[in-house]
């Protein structure tokens, strides 16, 4: 950052404002100190705005501790090259590369080596292949171009840097010993004279110590002078390369991000050594150091699985009542079922939620039995109101598992749920209506779908046949279950799955394929899961409902998650398009061919209604005592 000053006071006869270049012409930005302002749009300096080193503006920076783990960490030094930091070269020993070159030997490479965190040195280092394949624009990086201008002998003239990292050099070339221009070097064929080197050239011969000369090497090429580390860093460099565990490594890059592309020997080497966090140093923050934080990003080296698991596309729901714990995890939705509702009505915190649920039952409904049913209807959407203040998205609430093999008292139960939703100022889009996956939940989330405009989740998903219907039918959401058909195929099978061959993935994959091949717009969403393994073999499903522990995993994992799913794929695979919604024999009979769907059904409904039944006599007592 580099003040500079107007030789003219304005027309009151008032000090000139300062105006500072932050940054490097033509990446730079222009303040002003009156009015306050920033220029954004690169302004070329004018003719009397030679930057000045006697002034700066000062940024105050708040230091935040962060916690790290030294084996999966990395501290990555970029550029810290005689090119960019040799007195030789012109570079001020005070500048901010010098400046980190100091901070580095002093604090950084000591501290790491201490914690035991590899450290990389990350710098230029060209072959001519690397040239020939490289864009012109990218050949032209920290080359100079300066054009020379002004009439007769002695005349000193400005070069303009066009990167910002070697003014000194291009001083150096344009000017003698006493700072002026000699007639020859001011024109060339009567024209201005135009200077130009760019990676790969020539940089020539460089006076260090002692008078004496060396080649400096054609520009930032492999083992030249000018990209090679100063002396005290290439000490602290050869220090690294003798320790036993997690010797310095050097890694050459041909562009300004050492990340960039597919692949880079980088990129493969963090892979390979599990490293998962990188601290950054080096000079060019602005170019180099910013260009491979940023790929560092895209690859997903430094951000958590659970980020890199939305990044892919998949929305990310809480399935939870414990909204306590959801906000942490950022999650889209949320889900809930009475037995997770159950769990968490029994916790202190949320005695509030059931006093205000008895409160409202105990004066709707003509006996006992229907305030019960009203409070458990109540306490149920207090729930989802507060989910509701958390997640952006929707709150999954599900209908009492005695309604999953009756039409009309599902949608009864439905609407009402709704209503009381409405009730309290929430919009019917913002909850989804949880139905049992059998053929009568199947209708009523049809009927629901198409002449109620509410949106329903299908849960209790096992098999394809369950999948069609419901696609048939219209509906917003499903939840094809993993966990409990992995559980189901341990048992019979009296083995051990690995998450690729888990059969509960599998049937999730079968049906996001179904889904995509044929164009159905209802949202897949894979839940019900007993390992982290199930849930990355399932990133690019388009929704991923994920219990609170197994998101606390993701949020502390670096792992790499790829893509699994990917919709575009499922275009090409040969799938047979069958037909359910009108015929309800055929259904019954193809779900019925299928044992583990049939008794994993069976199994989640009569939990559901036993948990919502335990939750009814907490709330029964709470009504007499009321």
């Amino acid at each position: 950052m580099t003040a500079i000053e107007s030789p003219k006071p304005d027309i009151n006869g008032d000090p000139p404002p300062r105006r500072s270049l932050i940054g490097t012409y033509p990446n730079h930005w222009l303040h002003s100190s009156s009015p306050p302002s920033f220029d954004l749009t690169r302004p070329s300096p004018p003719e009397y705005a030679l930057p000045s080193p006697k002034d700066s503006i000062s940024l105050s920076t708040t230091t935040t501790p962060i916690v790290i783990s030294p084996s999966k960490t990395a501290l990555v030094i970029i550029d810290m090259q005689n090119f960019f930091l040799s007195l030789y070269l012109g570079r001020p020993a005070d500048g901010a590369g010098n400046n980190a070159k100091k901070r580095l030997l002093d604090t950084a490479i000591p501290a790491a080596r201490k914690a035991g965190i590899q450290i990389i040195w990350l710098n230029w280092g060209l072959t001519d292949e690397d040239i020939e394949d490289m864009p012109p624009s990218t050949r032209r990086a920290f080359g100079f171009e300066a054009t020379l201008e002004g009439q007769g002998k002695n005349k000193s003239l400005p070069a303009i840097d066009a990167h910002g990292v070697n003014q000194a050099a291009a001083d150096h070339f344009m000017q003698d010993k006493n700072g002026v221009l000699e007639e020859k070097e001011l024109t060339e064929n009567g024209k201005p004279k135009r200077i130009y080197k760019g990676l790969g050239s020539e940089v020539g011969p460089v006076s260090i110590e002692d008078g004496k000369v060396v080649d400096a090497g054609r520009l930032l090429m492999r083992d030249t002078w000018n990209a090679a580390l100063p002396p005290a860093l290439d000490a602290a460099y050869k220090e690294g390369q003798g320790l036993k565990e997690k010797p310095d490594v050097w890694i050459h890059k041909n562009r300004m991000s050492g990340l960039w592309g597919s692949s880079t020997p980088c990129t493969e080497f963090l892979e390979q050594a599990g490293i998962s966090t990188l601290v950054f140093a080096g000079v060019n923050t602005d170019q180099c150091v910013a260009g491979s934080l940023q790929d560092a990003f895209t690859k997903g080296i430094m951000t958590s699985s659970l980020e890199q698991l939305k990044a892919i596309g998949t929305t990310v729901v809480c399935d939870s009542g414990d909204f306590a714990t959801i906000g942490k995890y950022k999650p889209q939705d949320a889900t809930t079922n009475p037995s997770l509702i159950l769990a968490a009505s029994k916790k202190s915190e949320y005695a509030k939620l059931m006093d205000i649920a008895v409160e409202y039952g105990k004066d709707h409904g003509k006996d006992l039995d229907e305030k019960i049913d009203s409070t458990l209807d109540r306490l149920l959407v207090e729930f989802g109101k507060e989910i509701l203040q958390i997640v952006p998205g929707k709150v999954s609430t599900e209908v009492d598992a005695r309604f999953s093999f009756d039409i009309e008292g599902s949608i009864k139960k439905a609407l009402h749920i709704i209503q009381l939703y409405q009730d309290i100022g929430i919009d019917k889009s913002r909850v989804l209506i949880k139905l049992a996956s059998t053929w009568e939940g199947v209708k009523a989330a049809h009927i629901l779908q198409s002449e109620h405009g509410v949106n329903c989740n299908l849960t209790l998903m096992f098999s394809l046949p369950q999948a069609i219907a419901a696609a048939e039918a219209g509906a917003f959401l499903i939840s094809p279950f993993v966990g409990r058909i992995l559980d189901w195929y341990k048992a019979a099978n009296k083995k051990d799955y690995t998450p690729q061959e888990d059969p509960g993935v599998k049937s999730v994959q079968q049906i996001f394929n179904y889904y995509k091949k044929f164009g159905y717009k209802t949202i897949v969403m894979g839940a019900s899961f007993r390992n982290v393994g199930e849930i990355t073999e399932l990133a690019g499903c388009d929704y991923l409902t994920i219990s609170p522990n197994y998101l606390e995993d993701l949020y502390n994992s670096k792992e790499k998650i790829p893509q699994k799913l990917i919709a575009e794929d499922a275009h090409s695979l040969d799938i047979q398009k069958k037909e359910y919604l009108n015929d309800e024999a055929k259904f019954r009979f193809d779900f019925n061919e299928e044992a583990m769907a049939v008794e994993k059904l069976r199994e989640g409904i009569s939990k559901f209604a036993a948990d919502a039944i335990t939750l009814k006599g907490i709330l029964k007592e709470k009504i007499e005592k009321a």
